[in-house]
């Protein structure tokens, strides 16, 4: 199939992609949108393959477990910082779950476990305000400032604690990695790749039971679509700007019914959040967004009000269009001489 499209001629090609996309809009999908927040070993340090997040993701999506995986990871980070810094991944991503897993550097720099406890709080009501479940992980061990004594003693029974005292599910990333600590933390501190396959593994085995096979949280009575949408949200400030809502229900009634839906959704999320997050941070760029956005609202809008076979019919149109200005622009070019 991918030689005849290469072999094929632009107009071609163009008809192609117009006739998939058109004949894309059956086949029922959706699918749990999770946010894995943390530092450096959330963000894949040392890894190949991008850490744990897609590990993860190709674990739920091979069991019949419907997920778009966003990894907001960040190197270096604190506690501190990622409470702070929580509320903009909140904006930019529709989650149903947040996966936190943070502290190891507040170990490192010598800051108290009742000080990330305090940290952690935020995060967990602040993600609980924005109508996401928060899930907390234990940390590894760690050989850096006594962190060897450290998270087992102090950290891991302080998250534990919290976990309890906030109804939040733990998830033991410190029991599952720590029988081959010693050949799966190299440098002390991050996995290697096979680490980073058992922390997938561990959050599998929770996350497996929270997530049905439509892709539904159970329990929380909600569909895979999250809160707001796309880069939308970041850009108009509110999951709830009518905008937005109207982009999130294009996600929800037109692409996550289908796979080929699907599949742009969670490779556009797999991109998508550092961009996301930056417009949130900068004012000055959500009026340039919003506008290269209205396009799209249009379009979602038109489709949306039509029945499927018009909608399909409207990408065919738009397919045939592409077609017709390549055409033109192939006869405009010049001829070589």
């Amino acid at each position: 199939m991918m030689n005849i499209f290469r072999q094929a001629s632009t107009p071609i090609r163009a008809l192609l992609l117009a006739t998939l996309l058109a004949t894309a809009l059956t086949s029922p999908a959706v699918a749990a949108n999770i946010s894995c927040f943390g530092d450096s070993i959330t963000r894949g340090y040392g890894s190949d393959t991008g850490g744990y997040p897609p590990k993860l993701s190709d674990l739920l999506n091979g069991n019949s477990r419907p997920a778009v995986v966003a990894n907001f990871g960040l190197d270096s980070e604190s506690t501190y910082e990622g409470s702070r810094r929580i509320e903009s991944v909140l904006a930019s991503f529709p989650a149903n779950l947040i996966l936190i897993q943070e502290g190891t550097n507040d170990i490192i720099i010598g800051v108290s476990s009742f000080t990330s406890g305090y940290n952690l709080q935020n995060m967990i009501t602040k993600a609980k305000n924005a109508g996401v479940t928060p899930l907390l992980a234990t940390l590894p061990a760690v050989d850096r400032n006594g962190g060897m004594s450290l998270v087992p003693n102090e950290w891991n029974p302080m998250i534990r604690n919290l976990a309890a005292s906030n109804d939040v599910v733990v998830v033991d990333i410190y029991a599952a990695t720590l029988p081959a600590w010693d050949a799966n933390f190299p440098d002390g501190v991050h996995p290697n790749d096979t680490g980073y396959q058992i922390m997938a593994n561990t959050w599998f085995a929770t996350l497996s039971g929270m997530i049905t096979s439509s892709g539904d949280i159970r329990g929380s009575g909600g569909g895979g679509g999250g809160g707001g949408c796309f880069i939308a949200t970041a850009a108009f400030g509110s999951p709830v700007q009518p905008h937005v809502t109207l982009l999130r229900q294009f996600r929800d009634i037109v692409l996550l019914r289908s796979d080929l839906g699907k599949k742009f959704v969670a490779t556009y999320y797999h991109y998508s959040p550092p961009a996301a997050e930056f417009i949130s941070r900068h004012e000055k760029l959500k009026p340039l967004v919003r506008m290269a956005l209205y396009p799209l609202i249009g379009m979602a809008w038109l489709m949306l009000s039509l029945s499927p076979t018009a909608a399909a019919l409207i990408a065919l149109i738009g397919g045939g269009s592409i077609v017709l200005v390549a055409m033109a622009a192939r006869r405009l070019r010049p001829t070589p001489t």
